[in-house]
C-alpha cells in the first residue's frame, strides 16, 4: 500500500512531515537519526510491510521548527499519534531517535506498546557512556564513525551521504530541541529491546552490555557486520528484529498513567 503523505502542524506553528502506510499489526513508528530523514527508512520499508509510521524531526528534511525551542520530542511524537487517531504504537528510535521514542515512553507509557532503542545513547551524553566503558571518542568525520567500510564503498552509500549533507546544510538539529528522558524510569518498562551494531563506534557493544545493567527489563541485539545506522546497512535483518520487538508488543498488558509502573 503507498505511503500516505502529510504534514501535522504543531501548537507553535511547526509542521512535522510524515508518511503513514497502513498495513498489519499495530502501529510501528521509526524515529530516525541525526544524520537521517524519515527518508532513511524507505529500504526498511520495502522489506517489513507492516503498518509503519516515519517523520521528519523538527528542522529535518520537510519539517519546520516552530516559534517554541523548548517543545520536547515527545510532544511532537504525541501529536502524531493524535492526528492519526492512534492510541498506542510501537516505538522504534534509532541513534539520537532513541531519545525521542524513550522520552515519549516516560512521559506517556500507556501510548507505547514495546520500546526498540537501537545505537542511541537514550539521551544521555555520550561522555557517561565513554566513561562507563573507557572507551575513546571515535575520530572521522559522520560517515566513517557511523557506517562500515564495506556499505561505504557500495551502491546505496551515495543515499545516506545526500541526506546527511543535507541536515548539515539546514544547520538540523542545532540548536537541539530538549527531550524528557530519565533512563531510570524506563528500569521496569516492558517489552524493551536495545540493540546496537557488531562494528558500531560511536554506541559499541560494550555500552550496550552497560545499558543492559542500567536496563534489567531489556532484550539485547548485536548486528552482525553493520555499524550505527543497521536500518540502512541491512534492511533486511532490522525487519526481522522489528517483527520480535512488535511480536512482543502482541502480548502487552495495560500501562498505568506516567510516572507509576506496572507491577511485575
Amino acid at each position: 500500500m503507498a505511503l500516505l503523505q502529510a504534514r501535522a502542524e504543531t501548537g507553535d506553528g511547526a509542521l512535522i512531515a510524515f508518511r503513514h502506510r497502513p498495513g498489519p499489526g499495530p502501529l510501528v513508528v521509526f524515529c530516525h537519526p541525526h544524520t537521517g530523514q524519515m527518508a532513511s527508512f524507505m529500504p526498511l520499508l520495502d522489506v517489513w510491510k507492516g503498518n509503519a509510521l516515519v517523520f521528519d524531526r523538527r528542522g529535518y528534511g520537510l519539517s519546520t521548527r516552530g516559534k517554541d525551542p523548548m517543545i520536547t520530542q515527545d510532544a511532537d511524537l504525541a501529536l502524531l499519534l493524535d492526528r492519526l487517531g492512534i492510541e498506542a504504537a510501537v516505538l522504534i528510535g534509532v541513534a539520537a531517535g532513541g531519545a525521542q521514542a524513550a522520552g515519549l515512553a516516560v512521559t506517556a507509557p500507556e501510548r507505547v506498546l514495546a520500546l526498540g532503542l537501537v545505537s542511541s545513547f537514550i539521551g544521555l551524553p555520550q561522555s557517561v557512556w565513554l566513561e562507563a566503558t573507557g572507551e575513546a571518542r571515535p575520530e572521522g568525520d559522520a560517515a566513517r564513525r557511523e557506517l562500515t567500510a564495506g556499505f561505504r564503498a557500495g551502491p546505496h552509500f551515495a543515499d545516506w551521504a545526500g541526506i546527511a549533507a543535507e541536515n548539515v546544510s539546514a544547520g538540523a538539529g542545532e540548536p537541539p530541541q530538549p527531550v524528557t528522558v530519565d533512563v531510570g524510569a524506563l528500569s521496569e518498562f516492558s517489552p524493551l529491546m536495545l540493540a546496537t551494531g557488531e562494528d558500531d563506534r560511536l554506541f559499541t557493544p560494550a555500552m550496550l552490555t552497560h545499558a543492559s545493567g542500567l536496563l534489567p527489563e531489556a532484550e539485547t541485539h548485536v548486528f552482525a557486520g553493520v555499524a550505527h545506522a543497521p536500518h540502512v546497512e541491512n534492511p533486511a535483518v532490522f525487519a526481522t528484529w522489528t517483527d520480535r520487538l512488535v511480536s512482543r508488543a502482541s502480548a502487552y498488558r495495560p500501562r498505568p498513567p506516567a510516572g507509576r509502573h506496572r507491577p511485575h
